[in-house]
């Protein structure tokens, strides 16, 4: 194969677990495929705890413009509890 090609997705990840595989042995390679999981679940925490401290009504008129809960639409914003 030349260096300019790229192999198929599939092909990829067959030859990168065969890698794995073969130079970590398999527990190995198990914990190393779960490591993108464990900071998946990190991630989330986090943006709870951003979500937590989060002012609703100063993100949105950052974001969509403080006319936007004036106006009509999809963008329309309406106040909740």
């Amino acid at each position: 194969m030349k260096k300019s090609e790229l192999m198929s997705e599939t092909d990829l990840i067959n030859r990168g677990v065969e890698i794995l595989l073969r130079d970590l042995g398999a527990m190995e390679t198990v914990r190393f495929l779960a490591i993108r999981h464990t900071d998946r679940i990190e991630s989330v925490r986090c943006h709870r705890k951003w979500q937590t401290t989060l002012e609703k009504e100063a993100f949105f008129d950052a974001v969509f413009g403080h006319d936007a809960r004036n106006q009509s639409g999809p963008l329309r914003r309406t106040r909740s509890g």
